[in-house]
């Protein structure tokens, strides 16, 4: 099986809307940082190279956000257009809902009372971050035709081993979400796992 486009830029997507969000943020804080600093402590001269640097700075970041919010607006219009084009626009937006929210339901949690059980042993933390990693590039890509979703395998042996024990809740969990869908039993390839929905 090949990912969909949606599958393959959705994490790309969110990478880009982060180093976005970073960029606008660290642009503020070089618009606003010359003003932090006093004449009392500072002369004039120092002031006004603090202001010019900040600026030049506040500037190419700025230029970056631009290039990055292009590189989002295209990628996300190959996607759309693709959808308007063969499919529709609400199935786009439950597969980025279904994502996010399979992505939440798969992401382990332990709680302080677990941690301090396990003396903060770092193996088993090593485990938990091995499979949350894994859990974090799962897709979930919907059509009129069918619903499939990727899943990757964690690389650890006790960390597939706690995937493989939440299997039969994950294939619940997505047939819940799309009880319009007939589910076959999960394929796995390499370290992908698939489960593939047929339109009933």
């Amino acid at each position: 099986m090949k990912k969909s486009f949606f599958q393959k830029s959705y994490n790309l997507n969110m990478k880009l809307l982060e180093f976005l969000g970073l960029c606008l943020f660290l642009s503020e804080i070089c618009f606003f940082l010359p003003f932090g600093f006093s004449t009392k402590i500072f002369n004039q001269e120092t002031i006004e190279n603090i202001h010019e640097h900040s600026k030049k700075i506040m500037l190419l970041l700025l230029l970056l956000a631009l290039l990055i919010f292009i590189i989002l607006c295209i990628l996300c219009s190959i996607e759309i257009i693709h959808r308007l084009l063969t499919d529709n626009f609400s199935n786009y937006i439950k597969s980025i809902q279904q994502t996010r929210k399979l992505r939440k339901f798969l992401i382990r949690k332990e709680d302080f009372t677990t941690l301090n059980s396990q003396l903060l042993n770092s193996s088993y933390n090593t485990i938990i971050r091995d499979f949350n990693k894994s859990a974090g590039q799962c897709t979930v890509d919907i059509t009129k035709l069918q619903v499939v979703v990727f899943l990757k395998y964690p690389r650890t042996q006790q960390a597939q081993k706690l995937f493989r024990e939440m299997e039969a809740h994950l294939k619940e969990e997505i047939s819940n979400n799309n009880v319009a869908y007939y589910f076959s039993a999960p394929t796995r390839i390499g370290n992908q796992l698939w489960f593939k929905g047929t339109k009933r």
